[in-house]
């Protein structure tokens, strides 16, 4: 919808509705007296009483109008929403008969979401949920749609603005939880905590909504260091069953395999909806136990998945999982890896999973790469705990400081970070197994290791498990000496 007037820099109200294809006078009602879901941006300047914009700060607004222009004739959107929307008539009082219509024609759509592909799910969300809160609804059909965007690591659509979470409905209410959970990836965890905290506390919140809300708690309660209650709240889910019993079961084998029972992991069965995402905790454990060949399958099957279902921000998340594994066998290959990861997770705000492969880039650095590139990639990694509060990579960061610089003969060092990963592990509740991994790479500490790793439950003996350890460090210097 360009005109020929699209060089000018300042656009007006009679400019805005020629690209809209609308009468002058209802985008000046739009402006006037408020656009019934998506506000007219605050114009630059006003002469003569008249609005101006200066184009470029319209295009995304303009883009959002024109997309529900396209959708009208759309048999999946109900044109009387469309008709809502782009006049204004919801806000009529005399149309109740009308709004009643929309309403069951919009449950109608929020079923049919189910079978929308993710991409587009995420990015028509905001406003379906913005539709909820005009049409006065409760957030029984968000919650599935919430639930299927989180799966999928989709975390920017669970990201709300202002006017939407301060609305005081169940809609808003469970927008503003959603934002929580999207701040344990987009932004510090302790937020997301309290954020959270908050709107579960709220009467206004229905029972499914409290329900998924939750679990997200408790989810994010693992980032946060607190595993105690994590693993607490995930037992009472599943104790309950109902909708998220099977992801709790996911989230107790994630604490078991980052508290050393390995083999409790692999007994548990997954829930089917959840097989790709088992893969990853799978892979997980192979790559605790040095057996990088199997791990590499798992993570490389999880990635698979994740992009045959078409949900890229779940894929970019595996990739990281991924690079991190390959970091320790295949150092070379997984620098290109690891970038990839970090690349397509700042595309979905995911710093967790940039984290991990800032981590992973690191690694396969140290002894491939000039030196400055791992201390840069670590320190970034650092930055970013520091930013989220993301203590749970904390033990992963250390021991692969610890690695550099057992690769670089400071055994010292060595000792030091061994010493401050059992400290983090222990404040932590997990990964403590890495304090029995750190010793094998000083060359002279092996069998102390071997006896207190007896405690972790590792796919074979402790022995031969930390022997696959102490190689890693020979082959990498190997590798540096070809």
């Amino acid at each position: 919808m360009e005109g020929p007037e699209d060089g000018a820099l300042m656009w007006g109200i009679p400019d805005i509705a020629m690209r809209l294809g609308e009468h002058v006078h209802t985008v000046a009602h739009w402006y006037w007296e408020g656009h019934p879901f998506d506000a007219l941006p605050t114009p630059d300047m006003v002469c003569d009483g008249e609005p101006y914009w200066m184009r470029n700060r319209l295009r995304s607004w303009l883009g959002r109008q024109q997309k529900i222009a396209q959708n009208t004739g759309n048999p999946t959107i109900p044109p009387e929403i469309m008709l809502i929307l782009r006049t204004g008539m919801g806000q009529v009082k005399e149309m109740a008969e009308l709004k009643n219509k929309v309403k069951a024609n919009f449950n109608e759509l929020m079923q049919d979401a189910q079978e929308m592909d993710i991409p587009g799910l995420a990015e028509d969300f905001p406003l379906m949920a913005r539709i909820a809160i005009d049409l006065d609804m409760r957030p029984d059909r968000l919650v599935s749609t919430a639930d299927r965007l989180a799966l999928a690591g989709m975390w920017p659509a669970l990201s709300f603005d202002d006017d939407i979470i301060q609305s005081e409905t169940p809609v808003g209410m469970f927008c503003r939880g959603l934002r929580g959970v999207a701040l344990r990836h987009c932004g510090a965890i302790e937020e997301s905590m309290a954020e959270l905290a908050a709107v579960l506390r709220s009467p206004i919140l229905p029972r499914d909504a409290k329900e998924f809300l939750e679990y997200q708690r408790a989810h994010s309660g693992i980032f946060a260091g607190m595993l105690g209650f994590a693993r607490e709240e995930f037992k009472m889910i599943l104790a309950k069953g109902g909708l998220y019993a099977g992801q709790a079961q996911f989230s107790l084998a994630m604490l078991d395999s980052y508290q050393g029972r390995f083999r409790d992991v692999l007994e548990r069965a997954p829930e089917d909806t959840l097989a790709h995402h088992w893969q990853r905790v799978v892979g997980d454990v192979h790559k605790s136990n040095a057996n990088f060949e199997q791990a590499r399958a798992s993570f490389e099957g999880a990635v698979q998945d994740a992009e045959r279902l078409g949900e890229p921000g779940l894929a970019a998340r595996q990739r990281a999982h991924l690079a991190a594994s390959v970091a320790w066998s295949s150092p070379q290959e997984a620098v290109a890896m690891a970038r990839d990861a970090i690349a397509e997770n700042q595309k979905f705000d995911n710093q967790l999973e940039e984290l991990i492969s800032y981590i992973a880039l690191g690694l396969a650095s140290i002894g491939t790469a000039p030196p400055e590139q791992a201390e840069a990639a670590l320190q970034e990694g650092e930055r970013i705990v520091q930013a989220t509060g993301a203590i749970w990579a904390e033990p992963q960061l250390l021991a692969t400081r610890a690695f550099q610089a057992a690769f670089a003969g400071r055994n010292d060092d060595l000792s030091r970070l061994t010493n401050m990963v059992r400290n983090r592990s222990n404040a932590y509740g997990a990964e403590g197994y890495y304090v029995d991994i750190l010793p094998t790479w000083s060359g002279g500490s092996t069998l102390r290791s071997v006896d207190r790793a007896r405690s972790w439950q590792w796919l074979d003996d402790a022995e031969q498990s930390l022997h696959r350890w102490h190689e890693i460090l020979e082959a990498r210097h190997a590798i540096a000496a070809s």
